[in-house]
């Protein structure tokens, strides 16, 4: 079982073009803390040994009582999952391929990782990551005359409806600094057609310990 907390801000703004000239229409901010959903994780091996094999895995996630508005109905998700794993030494290699049903809208995830062990304390991490989401597609702009004023186009944003495909590479390390304290960074690069402004994706640092 996992939960999570969650720490999100976001900035944005939108500007109006009127006969050629841009108008700022408006600037906002947000800042959230709370509870992310809280997961609950079952993994039967089928066959092998140690660190190697094939294995199923079943998960659902819980959304905390607090998500449920009428914007974010904050369904449960379930899904199963394809793990596979082979780890000859210091070096391993890993997969998994599930279909999660549920949530906002249904999808197939997939995932490809190596890792390299440099000594007993740093292990460095490769991934390929994807994902396919049905029923969201990507974000497009639709044209529609202006309800007060003549000769005026207003531009909404809307989604075009199609299942929407991204994948990206993700590079990081870990370190274990005392006993069972993981310290942990990564970078995200996203695919080709996630990036027409952005040339990488988060930088995420985190601490992690085993009880």
């Amino acid at each position: 079982m996992a939960v999570p907390v969650e720490w999100l801000t976001l900035e944005g703004s939108r500007l109006n073009v009127y006969r050629g000239s841009q108008f700022l229409q408006a600037i906002a901010t947000a800042e959230a803390t709370g509870l992310g959903d809280i997961a609950i994780r079952g993994k039967v091996r089928l066959f092998g040994d140690r660190g190697s094999g094939p294995a199923v895995l079943e998960e659902v996630r819980l959304p905390p009582a607090a998500r449920k508005t009428c914007s974010d109905p904050a369904k449960p998700r379930t899904g199963t999952v394809i793990v596979g794993s082979v780890e000859p030494g210091m070096f391993a290699a890993n997969f998994n391929a599930g279909y999660t049903v549920g949530g906002v809208a249904d999808q197939f995830d997939y995932r490809l990782s190596a890792s390299l062990a440099l000594s007993a304390h740093v292990t460095l991490i490769g991934e390929l990551v994807g994902r396919r989401i049905d029923g969201i597609g990507a974000i497009t702009q639709e044209r529609a005359p202006h309800p007060t004023i003549a000769d005026v186009d207003t531009l909404r944003l809307v989604t075009s409806g199609d299942s929407t495909n991204t994948n990206g590479v993700i590079a990081g390390a870990k370190w274990n600094v005392f006993e069972s304290w993981l310290v942990n960074g990564s970078v995200a690069v996203p695919g080709q057609q996630q990036r027409p402004c952005a040339r990488t994706g988060p930088v995420c640092v985190g601490l992690e310990v085993a009880f």
